[in-house]
């Protein structure tokens, strides 16, 4: 269990009815919990939960008008792996 801070590099922006769209990179928050457990001396598997809390800025043109908002994200994000040693 823990706590940190993730950056979120937004890659691509799309929106229907916007032309020039653009988000904003962003810091935030986020709470992370998980777990490991052993299934035999070479195999394992975990578990991970992270909690983001995601604020940041968007904006584009809707015809000639300027269009802003601040978009937040609060995504779970969730993996389940199973792993080997080596």
């Amino acid at each position: 269990m823990g706590a940190g801070i993730n950056y979120t590099r937004i890659l691509k922006s799309e929106d229907a009815n916007l032309t020039s769209f653009d988000a904003d990179h962003a810091w935030a928050p986020v709470l992370h919990i998980g777990a490991e457990a052993d299934i035999n001396r070479d195999w394992f598997v975990s578990f991970d939960l992270r909690k983001l809390y995601l604020k940041t800025d968007a904006s584009g043109f809707l015809g000639p008008q300027v269009a802003t908002a601040r978009v937040t994200l609060n995504p779970l994000l969730t993996s389940i792996a199973i792993g080997r040693r080596f």
